[in-house]
């Protein structure tokens, strides 16, 4: 399977933490105050030691959605604003 990359960069302040989101066939680098929302099961994961293994760390080990790719960018689009 080959993946795109699609890099959205968010214009707030702050976000330098990238993590590895795949989304159909697309990797994209997401800043992690996208998804680091009290309550939810990102915080706890982003919560834990940071590992070299940990979901979301590597090209190799994204954190997989079940979302179609140009859903997911739109999403972004309206979270982060344009690229």
């Amino acid at each position: 399977m080959s993946f795109s990359w699609s890099v959205f960069v968010g214009q707030r302040i702050g976000m330098k933490v990238h993590n590895k989101v795949q989304a159909g066939n697309t990797l994209f680098r997401v800043p992690r105050d996208v998804f680091n929302v009290p309550g939810t099961i990102f915080e706890a994961m982003f919560s834990l030691p940071p590992t070299s293994d940990v979901e979301g760390s590597t090209d190799e080990n994204p954190i997989v959605l079940d979302v179609d790719e140009d859903y997911f960018r739109g999403f972004l689009r309206v979270t982060c604003g344009p690229r």
